[in-house]
């Protein structure tokens, strides 16, 4: 539907009202060429809910050429670019790879990786990314995220105790020791 919009604005000559769009896919499988599509589409920004630990492991596959796991990365990449510009050997460089691919894929002239998602230990299970052409946008999520993040790890963890707000406070209550 959002592509048949878009083809419609572009035939009247016609661009969306400024946009702020949270895209958070059911799996991976948007196409790099949508959220292409809807950058050029006017003033709009994208805050994608990147379901990375999936992604991840269908990239360390290395899916063979031709194949339906193959055709779905280079969808969600825009081309057959990931076989070789996504090639860390850490999930983190693998990351930084892979965001940077998107993020030029899609048009976008800054991205920002706003905010990593922590199911367990330390590996990144989702991450919100911020794509931008605005130099304005870029600052305002930097701003935003440096407020919910002031200690910059930028990283919200699972727990299973909703109440437990951190694990160490900043400054620790010494009270009970004395």
């Amino acid at each position: 539907k959002l592509s048949e919009i878009l083809k419609d604005l572009q035939q009247r000559g016609k661009q969306m009202a400024p946009a702020f769009m949270f895209v958070d896919p059911y799996g991976f499988k948007i196409p790099a060429r949508l959220l292409a599509d809807l950058m050029k589409a006017g003033r709009v920004e994208l805050f994608i809910n990147v379901i990375w630990r999936e992604l991840d492991m269908l990239i360390q596959q290395r899916p063979a050429p031709g194949t339906s796991h193959a055709h779905t990365l280079d969808e969600v990449f825009g081309s057959g670019d990931w076989r070789t510009e996504i090639t860390g050997t850490d999930v983190d460089e693998r990351l930084n790879q892979a965001i940077s691919l998107l993020a030029h894929a899609i048009g976008a002239k800054w991205w920002t990786s706003a905010v990593r998602m922590v199911t367990g230990g330390q590996a990144t299970r989702y991450l919100l990314l911020h794509l931008t052409n605005s130099d304005d946008g870029r600052d305002l999520i930097k701003e935003c995220s440096w407020k919910l993040f002031p200690d910059g790890e930028f990283v919200a963890r699972k727990s299973d105790d909703p109440d437990q707000q951190f694990l160490f406070e900043r400054e620790p209550d010494l009270a009970p020791l004395r």
